[in-house]
This record gives C-alpha cells, sequence and structure tokens, in this order.
C-alpha cells in the first residue's frame, strides 16, 4: 500500500473563550481562520458550512475523503 510522503491536516474546532465560543481552522498546524461569537454556536456552524465549501471549490481538500 501507497504512503503519503506528506500529509497536510485540516481540522475545525469551537472552543469557549473570555470572549464566548470562537471557531478555529487548522490546517497543518497552522491557524487559517478565527471567528467569535456572542450568540451561541449556530452562526459558527454555518460560518463553518461556508469555509468548508470554500476550501472545497479552491482544492484545498478532497471532501470525498474527509472524516468528521
Amino acid at each position: 500500500m501507497d504512503a503519503p510522503l506528506y500529509r497536510d491536516e485540516l481540522a475545525a474546532s469551537i472552543w469557549r473563550n473570555d470572549f464566548g465560543l470562537e471557531l478555529r481552522v487548522d490546517h497543518g498546524g497552522e491557524l487559517i481562520e478565527s471567528r467569535l461569537s456572542r450568540y451561541g454556536i449556530e452562526p459558527l456552524l454555518l460560518i463553518a458550512d461556508q469555509i468548508e465549501a470554500n476550501l472545497i471549490a479552491q482544492g484545498w481538500f478532497d471532501p470525498t475523503n474527509a472524516t468528521q
């Protein structure tokens, strides 16, 4: 079985901080997007969906190989 020589990971997570909730999107260990919400998790989930669609359109990753 072939293994990739280099592999980047794309991860999104929501954290609670002093200012509310924060959506963080990391690619290969680098923070590429950060958004704050004081209105709950729902706005961040919508933003995460938009970010995912943008990254797919730009060819950052293959959604058929993504894990949730």
